[in-house]
């Protein structure tokens, strides 16, 4: 924690700055630099227009009722189906979402990251409460954490379809020498909220 919240107190001390090619002539720390780097990718310009180019490509392909996944069907009749419109939308806004954030790779590493999303997101409120026993929560978070991790230590070129954010999130925090690990507990709480 240490790493992500003190601040550099010049030129030389600012590994992120000199590592990014970036100007941080109010010597911010990681934590602050994180914020303005998301402000920075969701504000209109050429990032912000790739992101929704690609938000809207996917979102139209899984929107067919071709794509329906079978675990938002409820029931299936002769001439019509009943499907559960939360679990169409959490399937569709999740891949769409893992796809734009991470790119294909995530998914290749481990097809099912979305699903172990969606269950520890439908428990996490355990975690806020510190309840023992919360086992599912726990284990679907590590293993959202060691699909990152696995994708943390694939070459970026490997994962060059990611979101810039990603890259600017993982060379900030690696110029400052936080762990893969670290690392992939960050981006999977960047992938929750």
């Amino acid at each position: 924690m240490d790493k992500i919240h003190r601040k550099p107190e010049n030129v030389q001390e600012d590994l992120i700055a000199s590592s990014l090619s970036i100007k941080n002539p109010q010597f911010k720390s990681l934590a602050q630099l994180n914020k303005d780097f998301f402000k920075h990718h969701l504000q209109p310009g050429t990032e912000y227009d790739i992101l929704i180019s690609k938000y809207s490509i996917h979102l139209r392909a899984l929107v067919r009722p071709k794509r329906i996944p079978c675990t938002a069907l409820v029931t299936v009749g002769c001439r019509n189906q009943v499907i559960s419109l939360l679990k169409w939308t959490q399937f569709v806004f999740m891949e769409t979402g893992t796809s734009l954030l991470f790119g294909e790779m995530v998914q290749k590493l481990d097809p099912d990251i979305s699903k172990n999303f969606l269950a520890f997101d439908d428990v996490n409120w355990k975690l806020w409460y510190r309840l023992p026993g919360a086992r599912k929560m726990a284990s679907s978070k590590e293993k959202m954490v060691i699909t990152l991790e696995k994708y943390l230590q694939l070459p970026q070129n490997q994962r060059q379809d990611a979101a810039h954010i990603v890259h600017i999130i993982e060379d900030s925090q690696r110029a400052r020498d936080i762990s893969t690990r670290d690392i992939a507990v960050n981006l999977a709480m960047m992938y929750w909220v």
